[in-house]
């Protein structure tokens, strides 16, 4: 069942990817908590934590825990929802042995974030629960494995110098594209006059039709100026961010280092674990997805890493940027980087995002839009 697969594959519920804070020491006390942590292993790449929590405590992170885990199940949750019921339904088997296994499933990814809070990571991909156990005395003890998101340091971190194209005006031609593109999408089918046979015929785009489907404009006079200003915006949007990834590319190029090869393919493996659970609620296999793509399961892999690869070098050149020039975020980069992660529900994600530990993903998005800004503010642009 899913939930045994869940547990015997060592796979947490997803955590935002990010991509590594020193830890301040080796042992931690929950703050206002009865849960304690220690750092048990720790490689250059990899971390475990262990944590212990008390019986109090373990009771209180089951029924926190229970609502979003079960709706993570596809389950729908209400006042009146049966939980030990709607636990079993998910179990391999009726016995209370297999409930308690899956309670503490459930507990121990409510807390797993927590942890990961606590020991000061940020980690580079979905950790992993390991070693799970309740004791007798309603404790609970667990490990979490850390990759830690990977440090690395630049040959330099002066302005960096781009070449821009000249600025081109919206041409007339392009308007006349974007008209005949309207007429198109309103085409209307009629007979054709020689075969009688219908056939779709592009819309005529005159005063009359802008009016009854332009909203703003009366004329298509009005059309070809708001044309003309929408694509002035394009242009320059285009602009920008063609300018950041010349920008971000010569900022790579910087790094004295390559990210850690078990990262990446750790976090690759995390991405195609992803895939997987993406396809099963479509009713897919990761088979039959490979049939129908017309790829190999080789192939998607070998891509997963070269998107992880990408992804890991372009935070850390940021954070690194970022240390460098000791910059501080304010309050409008965090607005700004909740608007990211989770647009017009903003608050409602702050608050959650706090309650369950997850709130340094928000903080490592607004370092790095920091960051951008700030190599974007110093960058020498030519043209």
């Amino acid at each position: 069942m899913v939930v045994a697969s869940l547990r015997r594959a060592k796979v947490t519920p997803n955590m935002p990817a990010s991509g590594v804070y020193s830890c301040a020491g080796a042992s931690f006390q929950g703050k206002g908590a009865s849960m304690q942590i220690e750092i048990a292993e720790k490689t250059d790449v990899k971390v475990r934590v262990n944590a212990q929590v008390g019986a109090e405590e373990f009771v209180e992170a089951l029924g926190q825990g229970l609502p979003p885990f079960l709706a993570a199940m596809g389950m729908h949750i209400s006042p009146e929802t049966d939980y030990d019921q709607a636990l079993r339904s998910i179990a391999n088997d009726d016995s209370d042995t297999e409930l308690n296994q899956v309670k503490l499933d459930c507990a121990v990814s409510f807390l797993m974030p927590r942890v990961v809070q606590e020991a000061g990571f940020v980690p580079a991909c979905n950790p992993a629960i390991v070693g799970a156990e309740q004791l007798p005395d309603g404790s609970a003890t667990f490990g979490v494995e850390i990759y830690p998101k990977p440090e690395l340091e630049l040959s330099s971190y002066g302005p960096v110098s781009i070449t821009l194209p000249p600025v081109e005006d919206v041409t007339e031609a392009e308007i006349d594209q974007r008209v005949a593109a309207m007429a198109a999408r309103g085409a209307v089918t009629q007979p054709d006059i020689i075969t009688g046979k219908p056939k779709k015929v592009p819309a005529l785009i005159n005063d009359e039709w802008v009016r009854k489907n332009v909203e703003g404009c009366n004329t298509v006079a009005d059309l070809r100026a708001h044309l003309r200003e929408a694509g002035r915006v394009f242009k320059a949007e285009e602009r920008e961010h063609k300018k950041q990834e010349l920008a971000m590319e010569q900022m790579i190029a910087r790094a004295t280092s390559e990210v850690p090869a078990e990262t990446v393919d750790a976090v690759a493996e995390n991405m195609i674990g992803e895939l997987v659970n993406q396809l099963a609620m479509q009713g897919l296999s990761i088979q039959e997805f490979v049939v129908q793509s017309g790829n190999t399961l080789d192939a998607i892999k070998d891509n997963a890493r070269v998107q992880a690869r990408s992804n890991l070098t372009y935070g850390a050149v940021l954070d690194a940027y970022f240390r460098h020039e000791n910059l501080q975020v304010t309050e409008e980069d965090m607005q700004e980087a909740l608007a990211a992660i989770a647009p017009g529900i903003e608050q409602e994600a702050r608050d959650s995002l706090e309650k369950n530990g997850f709130m340094f993903t928000v903080e490592e998005t607004a370092q790095r839009i920091r960051a951008t800004r700030a190599i974007m503010d110093a960058a020498i642009v030519q043209e």
